[in-house]
């Protein structure tokens, strides 16, 4: 490749720029920004540690830069009614989204990337001497992507409530979720720190409690004002501001993109897109940013042999794919998560520790596009049934003797710890093929919830799940044998008794270890590294909701 044109300067083209350079410093990389410089929007930004890793690999004088600036956020915190909820051991990282693109520009420079300020290209038509790739990463407005829609094909689904990016001078002690019953109705805070004395704070209402609140204020200092005394706890008594104030209240509403094409060929150039421009994901789980980045590696990589063994089609596609199906499954958290700010207002009861823990597990439940309307199908007979949770070192592999408790149950749901669904749902078939078992039908999948909720949360995530399921409560199904672990899944006193004695019958009567573990004494044989049913799941302990 001779040249290649990035659309947008932001954080995922400055750095696919960045890495194209150096990949190729024979290649012009040149980008093209409508704004100029300075004027790029956004407060602070979350990222990953595999960010900052993939950083520090690339390029180390640019790994460091960052490094050196990130505010480290170890701790989630919901608010609500005088309440405190909080989780810990969360590694979170922010920082100015300025700040980032400025060193992004820095780096770019003195790599020899081009950037063309103050250049707004609409299409490949008003691109001139366009490169032999072009990237668009100019966001999720994209008029590029729109011009050229009857190829990339682009979808758009838009969501009721309304979202105000806002900031205040004070550093906050943790990612925090403030919630908060108004005169104008629920307002929701999503705030974090991304400098020693600033924060990021997103406000969220319905769309009639933001009408309701932008007309009784009439102005933008007013509103202000307004929210600043809504919040004074976790502002710590400074003022909510608007990054312009001038410009009046701008309320978004956010909206989905999804492109059935990712990359585009038209005469001697291909187009492939990159960030916001490519898909959206909601604001609630903090990913813009983090996709964008991933999307520059991924495609530097999938760009790494074209010129030698590969050729610049087969290589977009390989990015595509890879990228196309990462978006997907954070496309579904991020629905989740929207979905459970939408219905905030059914919450608003619920005392702090079990809204905080729904808060914080809200893009954990099941992601199966069939499950919430199956279990919306589930008759009244549930009121009787209970959500059945399967943990322990073997409970992925065990999960499928749970279907005896489910035949018996019409109502029932299976909820299993410790995995994705797609490998839950695998090991389930392999181990009924295994054991001479009828495999799993789609309509028992429908029953199927996975989650990775941490150990120490789960019973308190199962009885919320079971309740939001109209189920009578919860039966642990524990597979495994280590003394001590029931206390510190935080079970009751009951039932860490009755684990207690599972635990001291299987280790008077192991006999083979699997994979390093011992099984419950005459619950299940084994066969080379498989395990098969040798006899019913035993009794547990119900716990009760309360």
């Amino acid at each position: 490749m001779q040249k290649i044109d990035i659309i947008g300067a932001g954080p995922g083209g400055l750095f696919a720029a960045l890495l194209l350079r150096r990949q190729r410093p024979g290649c012009r990389v040149v980008v093209h920004e409508r704004r100029q410089r300075g004027q790029d929007r956004g407060l602070g930004i979350i990222l990953h540690g595999n960010i900052l890793l993939a950083f520090l690999m690339r390029d180390e004088v640019f790994g460091r830069q960052i490094a050196e600036r990130v505010r480290i956020i170890d701790r989630l915190s919901v608010r609500h009614r005088g309440g405190l909820h909080a989780a810990g051991e969360r590694h979170l990282y922010s920082l100015s989204r300025q700040m980032l693109v400025e060193l992004l520009v820095e780096r770019c420079l003195a790599e020899g990337v081009e950037i063309c300020w103050g250049h707004n290209v609409r299409s490949l038509a008003s691109l001139e001497d366009a490169g032999d790739l072009v990237l668009l990463a100019d966001g999720a407005r994209s008029q590029f992507r729109d011009a050229h829609a009857e190829t990339f094909r682009p979808s758009y689904v838009e969501y009721e409530h309304r979202y105000l990016w806002m900031y205040a001078d004070v550093a906050f002690d943790s990612f925090e979720f403030d919630l908060r019953e108004t005169a104008d109705g629920v307002a929701v805070l999503h705030g974090y720190p991304y400098a020693a004395d600033r924060s990021s704070a997103v406000i969220e209402m319905s769309a009639t409690a933001a009408s309701k609140l932008a007309q009784r204020c009439g102005s933008p200092e007013a509103l202000a004002t307004s929210l600043s005394r809504t919040f004074e706890q976790t502002l710590q008594g400074r003022a909510l501001q608007l990054p312009n104030m001038g410009n009046g209240v701008a309320w978004e509403r956010f909206y989905t993109v999804r492109c059935e094409r990712w990359v585009m060929r038209q005469g001697d150039q291909r187009v492939a897109l990159l960030g916001d421009a490519a898909r959206t994901a909601h604001f609630s789980i903090g990913s813009g940013t983090r996709l964008a980045l991933g999307d520059a590696l991924v495609l530097a990589d999938a760009l790494e042999g074209v010129g030698r063994d590969v050729d610049l089609d087969t290589a977009l596609q390989r990015y595509a794919e890879v990228r196309q199906e990462v978006s997907v499954r954070v496309q579904r958290k991020a629905e989740l998560s929207m979905q459970w700010f939408q219905q905030v207002d059914d919450r608003m009861h619920w005392p702090v520790h079990e809204l905080g823990h729904s808060l914080l597990t809200r893009s954990e439940e099941p992601t199966a596009d069939g499950v919430s309307r199956a279990v919306q199908g589930v008759d009244e007979a549930t009121a009787s049934s209970v959500l059945y949770l399967v943990t322990g070192e073997f409970g992925l592999l065990a999960a499928h003797a749970a279907l005896a408790r489910l035949a018996g149950d019409p109502g029932g749901q299976l909820l299993v710890a410790g995995s994705e669904r797609a490998a839950v749902i695998e090991a389930l078939h392999a181990a009924a093929r295994e054991a001479g078992q009828a495999e799993p039908t789609a309509a028992w999948l429908a029953r199927l919830h996975v989650t990775d909720c941490q150990a120490e949360a789960l019973g308190h995530f199962a009885r919320i799940r079971a309740r939001s399921l109209g189920l009578a409560g919860v039966q642990w199904l524990h597979f495994g044998i280590e003394r001590g672990g029931a206390a510190r899944l935080g079970l009751d006193s009951a039932l860490s008794m009755e684990l207690e004695r599972l635990h001291a019958a299987a280790a008077a009567a192991r006999s083979c270890p699997v994979r390093g573990f011992n099984l419950f004494g005459g619950l299940y044989t084994a066969s080379g590294s498989t395990l098969r049913a040798a006899a019913p799941l035993p009794d547990t302990v119900p716990l009760t909701l309360r």
